[in-house]
């Protein structure tokens, strides 16, 4: 059984507002015409205090090689309006000969960018029933179906969706928005159909004694060696811890302490194996210090003469503990005395990816549906696929870009400076909303590395306390459809909860 977390007015800022299990405060949160500190003394840290934890550091900071989001277009506004786009499975895919032009691709990926994905949370839960005779029923919606004596039949006994778009998205501040390409260290297809590391981290080797020397020769966008078996598992076993602890995807497994302490150790090039460890460090520290390459790729694209290339945005949602919240929600339907072995409980995603395409033939009959599934079926595609893979001309996928949507962050105040105190911020507050609508109402202020924070989205402690009780509801009552009725985004209600203890 869970309870509710206590929090002292009068805690001092060496606590910060962070969330082990499912968000858990531990500090104080502020909010505007909230009571402010007890003293300007107990306000003013000392200022290596206001570090985050190591591993929660991403909820207050933003990847190092960052691309600006799409204000002022390089290419004309009225190109990018008019861009040819289709959604199939819920992936946006282009293939406008327009985005053969890398600055217009530049751009289009920074627009679709500021689109998130949409996100729901779905319960489901079912049990199997086998009829003793014939016998044909009606539905609640009218449906008419037959029961076969003996053959077993899936009954649904609730199917519970709530939509989380509104804690998301943010249509006035897109703060919580990070567009960036990964690192040379990060396992990617880089216009190829294996997952590779960029050149200036781990080079093909060309000498039989080992690795050249990198130079500046080597660009951020020139393809590495590929993995290793053992670096490729390491790598997916990764990617799944990642997301179901809800880090963002700019964190590195070297510096995730409770990753390497689960048993895997997904370190990309270890030094131990190395046969030149300063080469190694050197690469290392390069590939951390990367600046913004994502106009870099799309000429990079641009030039391929792949016939079936393709440039991908993948689209991460992050900030919330999945896997505790889900056990959360799990155990509240359980609460309620239900049973079953077939109970399902998950989040729901839509829009998350963009896929560009060229517009050549082969390219458009492969994306055409009936005719991809002819090629199918007339086995012309297996010969496509392999041919794609051995031919110079075939293409690769270029997965490098990705935007990350944070459902919980702390960005910097305006105007914020690392000595600020939460009394001194709260106080000039009043006079900001005018200036910066953006900010959320009320503004709920953190310490944080920068002065002070304030958060942007939901912390999923508060979000759970507010819907547990509708969860119930709704699985006592057999619901089936979208359960309403909680607070979404910047709404006051449940403000006041610093989460759940488990």
């Amino acid at each position: 059984m869970v309870q509710d977390g206590k929090r002292s007015p009068t805690s001092t800022l060496d606590d910060l507002d962070l969330p082990p299990a499912y968000d858990i405060a531990t500090a104080p949160a502020f909010e505007a015409g909230g009571p402010s500190s007890s003293s300007s003394s107990s306000a003013a840290p000392v200022l290596s205090s206001r570090q985050p934890p190591k591993h929660l550091a991403h909820l207050f900071a933003s990847p190092s090689n960052a691309e600006p989001l799409l204000g002022r277009p390089t290419a004309p506004a009225a190109i990018l309006e008019s861009i040819d786009v289709d959604v199939k499975s819920g992936v946006t895919i282009s293939l406008d000969p327009r985005l053969e032009d890398p600055e217009v691709l530049y751009d289009f990926i920074r627009m679709q960018a500021l689109v998130p994905p949409k996100v729901m949370l779905h319960c489901i839960g079912a049990h199997t029933e086998i009829p003793e005779r014939d016998e044909t029923t009606c539905d609640a919606d009218g449906t008419i179906r037959t029961k076969r004596k003996g053959q077993p039949e899936r009954i649904v006994d609730f199917d519970l969706t709530i939509d989380l778009n509104g804690i998301l998205d943010h249509p006035a501040n897109k703060a919580n928005i990070h567009l960036f390409t990964m690192t040379s260290s990060n396992l990617e297809h880089r216009g190829t159909h294996q997952l590779t590391y960029g050149a200036t981290f781990a080079p093909e080797p060309r000498l039989q004694d080992g690795y050249v020397s990198v130079g500046d020769e080597l660009s951020v966008t020139d393809v590495g060696r590929p993995a290793t078996r053992k670096e490729n598992d390491e790598f997916m076993e990764w990617l799944a811890f990642r997301d179901s602890k809800g880090l963002p995807g700019w964190v590195n497994p070297k510096e995730c302490s409770e990753f390497l302490e689960s048993g895997s150790k997904s370190s990309g090039i270890r030094l131990e194996e190395s046969g030149n460890v300063d080469v190694d460090v050197e690469a290392a520290r390069r590939a951390d210090n990367e600046g913004p390459a994502l106009k870099a790729w799309c000429h990079k694209y641009a030039a391929d003469r792949g016939l079936l290339k393709e440039f991908w945005l993948q689209k991460q949602v992050w900030g919330w503990d999945r896997n505790a919240l889900l056990t959360a929600v799990k155990g509240a339907i359980l609460s309620t005395g239900y049973v079953s072995n077939d109970l399902s409980v998950s989040f729901e995603y839509t829009n998350r990816a963009v896929i560009v395409r060229p517009a050549n033939l082969l390219s458009r009959m492969l994306n055409h549906t009936l005719i991809y599934a002819l090629l199918w079926i007339t086995l012309i595609y297996p010969i496509i696929w392999i041919w794609q893979r051995l031919h110079p001309r075939g293409g690769g996928p270029y997965n490098v870009a990705s935007a990350s949507y944070g459902m919980k962050y702390y960005p910097a105040l305006p105007s914020t400076f690392p000595s600020e105190t939460l009394e001194a911020a709260q106080n000039r507050l009043p006079g900001m909303y005018k200036i910066h609508p953006e900010l959320p109402h009320p503004t709920r202020l953190q310490p944080g590395p920068k002065g002070i924070h304030y958060l942007l989205g939901r912390k999923e402690g508060e979000w759970f306390r507010e819907w547990e009780d509708r969860i119930r509801m709704g699985v006592r009552m057999r619901y089936k459809g979208l359960l309403e009725g909680g607070g979404e985004g910047e709404d006051e209600s449940g403000r006041q909860l610093d989460g759940y203890d488990g």
